[in-house]
């Protein structure tokens, strides 16, 4: 009799842990694929010059969110703006070369330098077994930074997934020694540096990326509408806890 009711309580916690909230869902049933594109239909136009940090393009975009946040009428947290004015450094890449399987590509002609590179001032040289491409996979996204510095952070990602969204969730990328960086590489990381957790919810490189021909038409909305879900339940679940996350793990801070 006792195994029989521990076993009823085991199950009945089990039952907890994963129980989805209606009020969750609710308002996870706002994120659609159709407000994804009208949304981005705008922000990725030409006529936001895409987007750059500093230039007039990425004034309209800021310009843009802080409309519909107060069309959604969100309070402004700084003195009354939905803006915090923050220094910007601006540096230019250097690099001269890139081979690849022998083949020489010509700087600012036949290729670009991200500004994630901390140093552009040497040739490249790769395989093309080194590229990666992602083709046309569905249901997925790369998750990178959950657990390296919140084991609760982690699992409040993994639950919320298992909950709700069901995606598979790929941690080929969550590893300080990855040769790719992505950690390093991403915004997030200037606040995982400083001990703030984070999650960089990535859908990988593709031929288009950081191209003139990553067009809005390629877009899976459905998919990015389903990973923006997940963002949001982890979001919700932080929100309504007691205490932050815990900080038990490594920054990787170089």
């Amino acid at each position: 009799m006792k195994r029989l009711y521990i076993s009823a309580l085991a199950v009945a916690a089990s039952m907890s842990l994963y129980a989805q909230s209606p009020v969750a869902e609710k308002y996870a049933k706002v994120i659609t694929a159709e407000d994804a594109k009208k949304h981005l239909s705008i922000l990725a136009s030409d006529e936001y010059e895409g987007r750059e940090t500093a230039k007039p393009g990425a004034n309209m975009a800021a310009n843009y969110i802080a409309g519909e946040f107060k069309k959604l009428g969100l309070q402004p947290p700084v003195n009354g703006s939905y803006f915090q004015e923050v220094p910007l450094l601006s540096t230019t890449a250097q690099g001269k070369s890139l081979t690849i399987n022998g083949n020489s590509y010509a700087f600012r002609k036949d290729f670009t330098v991200g500004a994630y590179v901390t140093s552009a001032t040497n040739d490249y040289s790769f395989n093309a077994n080194e590229i990666i491409y992602l083709g046309h996979k569905t249901n997925y996204v790369y998750v990178i930074g959950s657990s390296m510095l919140s084991s609760d952070l982690h699992k409040i990602n993994e639950e919320a997934n298992t909950k709700y969204t069901k995606l598979n969730l790929n941690y080929k990328y969550d590893d300080l020694t990855d040769k790719n960086r992505y950690y390093y590489r991403s915004d997030h990381y200037n606040f995982a540096k400083h001990n703030v957790p984070i999650i960089f919810y990535f859908n990988g490189v593709h031929a288009d990326y950081h191209q003139a021909s990553d067009e809005i038409g390629k877009i899976n909305f459905p998919l990015l509408a389903k990973r923006a879900q997940l963002v949001f339940y982890t979001g919700w679940e932080l929100a309504n806890r007691d205490k932050r996350p815990v900080v038990d793990g490594n920054t990787g801070k170089q």
